[in-house]
């Protein structure tokens, strides 16, 4: 790949001190010929890599720490107009201090550095600052993060965060990052900051020691910590709400302190599901200790109505012909579907239409599976109907459900699946 335009290229052959040579390692001057569909000489610029697709990720901004000169007459401003020079790269960039107001002269500090294109940048490498008519040199630094969050760049968590980040050895910089909060850090964006390849991450990893959960790094006391904490906000939902099936994945993880990722989040609970610590009805998410419980009379009355459901499990009747087939007055079939309801048993797809809790995740994956043979990787009402047999009505009603839910996303009248939340109804068939 050619970084930072993305274009796919093929080399054909290496040349060192002018000759042909079969492989070429960093720090050599050799010539590439290169070639590829897009490729074209103006799409060349100095400063540019060749590299691996996958540690293809240029930048336009980074947080680093920064020495300005001290014979230099003014300090800089944030927003200060500067020219970055970082390995071959030339660019304009502005420059901001992130625990001060300004750059005073001699001062270092950590700062964010704002480009007006995209170059190749990694965690250690060095940089060189020119005053904004490249007429002298005044400053340089050491890139910290290359890809740095967007938001809270000044706050004590994030100035905290980069003093740790700033360390040459990946595996002390690991484990202070996560020792701070909230105690993990992106799996992906950190090995690729410092362009470490698999087996030297497993090294870090076992070296700090830390664990990859998903899209996550954290410590392992971390991880128990997380899995304790599920346990115990599981109980104490249970304890306040005993007639409650339980709680949903996004509900639960939205009270844990700090949010997890939902990748993440995910895995842990899967390592739960594996302990026999935490079980799942449908969407709910419960202690294996836990049972919500109709009376006898709801009991009897309900096998009677989800005999009916499931029936016509795509189609099934509606409260009011529930009611009247087993001779109930209307407002007591209603309430006691509503208690089956929160206990996790079934779902109100549209008012008085109730499904299975297991049907309406069936329908989710057929929803799915359609999307995933159509060329366009979407869902028609029509194709939906045709693939359940209950009718347009039905199928819109249930279509427009998953819209709410955010299963599916509406785009006009196309719908593409959100493979990321089929799990939300239980498990997939």
């Amino acid at each position: 790949m050619l970084s930072p335009p993305g274009i796919e290229l093929r080399v054909r052959g290496l040349h060192a001190q002018n000759r042909a040579a079969n492989e070429a390692s960093a720090g050599q001057r050799v010539a590439l010929n290169v070639t590829g569909p897009r490729l074209s000489k103006d799409a060349v610029t100095r400063g540019d890599w060749v590299l691996h697709p996958e540690v293809h990720a240029p930048t336009a901004r980074f947080d680093v720490r920064l020495t300005l000169l001290a014979d230099e007459s003014r300090a800089l401003r944030a927003g200060a107009p500067v020219h970055l020079h970082l390995g071959a790269a030339h660019v304009m960039a502005r420059v901001a201090a992130l625990d001060s107001d300004r750059i005073e002269p001699g001062s270092t500090v950590l700062a964010r550095l704002t480009l007006d294109r995209p170059i190749g940048a990694l965690a250690r490498d060095r940089l060189v600052l020119r005053d904004a008519t490249a007429t002298r040199t005044i400053g340089g630094g050491v890139v910290i993060d290359p890809f740095p969050p967007r938001r809270g760049r000044r706050t004590p968590e994030r100035l905290a965060q980069l003093v740790a980040l700033d360390r040459q050895d990946p595996t002390d910089a690991l484990r202070a990052m996560l020792g701070l909060p909230p105690g993990w850090t992106d799996r992906v964006g950190y090995f690729r900051a410092r362009n470490l390849s698999p087996s030297v991450q497993q090294s870090v990893l076992s070296a700090a020691p830390a664990v990859a959960v998903a899209d996550l790094l954290m410590m392992p006391t971390t991880l128990d910590a997380l899995r304790d904490s599920v346990v115990e906000r599981l109980g104490a939902h249970h304890s306040a709400a005993p007639d409650q099936p339980g709680l949903q994945l996004e509900r639960l993880r939205a009270t844990t302190p700090a949010r997890p990722s939902p990748a993440a989040f995910r895995a842990i609970i899967e390592s739960l599901f594996r302990r026999g610590a935490v079980e799942q009805d449908g969407p709910w998410l419960r202690l294996p200790s836990h049972r919500a419980t109709l009376s006898a009379q709801d009991e009897r009355l309900w096998q009677h109505a989800r005999a009916l459901i499931a029936t016509e499990r795509f189609r099934p009747p509606r409260t009011r012909d529930m009611a009247r087939e087993l001779a109930v007055p209307e407002t007591v079939m209603r309430a006691m579907l509503k208690r089956v309801q929160r206990m996790g048993r079934l779902i109100e797809v549209a008012p008085d239409q109730f499904f299975l809790s297991e049907t309406v995740a069936e329908m989710a994956s057929i929803a799915a599976a359609i999307a995933e043979t159509d060329p366009a990787g979407t869902v028609t009402a029509a194709e939906f109907r045709d693939q359940l047999a209950n009718g347009r009505k039905v199928a819109i009603q249930v279509l427009e459900f998953f819209d709410r839910a955010g299963v599916t996303v509406r785009i006009g009248d196309e719908r593409r699946v959100r493979t990321d939340r089929l799990g939300m109804f239980g498990p997939v068939p």
